[in-house]
């Protein structure tokens, strides 16, 4: 086993340490538009601060026309006249 076993281990420990590459500093593009929307459903559903439902009016109708359908899965269509269509 002599040189076989040494050359084995050898590259067995080449290839079973992973070397670390440096993550991309990319900002993801949206995001500062997320927390409003966050902020109004913690508001609405009452998570982090006490319940205010139907107080997020402002945020639920600056939402884009193709946001219409998250809107109405995320907040309640009865509240809001403008997600019932």
């Amino acid at each position: 086993m002599g040189t076989a076993f040494l050359a084995s281990i050898r590259q067995f420990l080449r290839f079973s340490t992973g070397r670390v590459l440096p993550l991309p500093r990319v900002k993801v593009p949206g995001l500062d538009r997320l927390r409003p929307a966050g902020e109004a459903l913690d508001r609405e559903y009452g998570w982090f601060v006490e319940a205010g439902p139907g107080t997020a009016g402002a945020i639920v109708n600056d939402m884009a026309p193709a946001e219409k359908e998250l809107a109405r899965l995320l907040f309640n269509p009865a509240l809001y006249p403008g997600l019932s269509q």
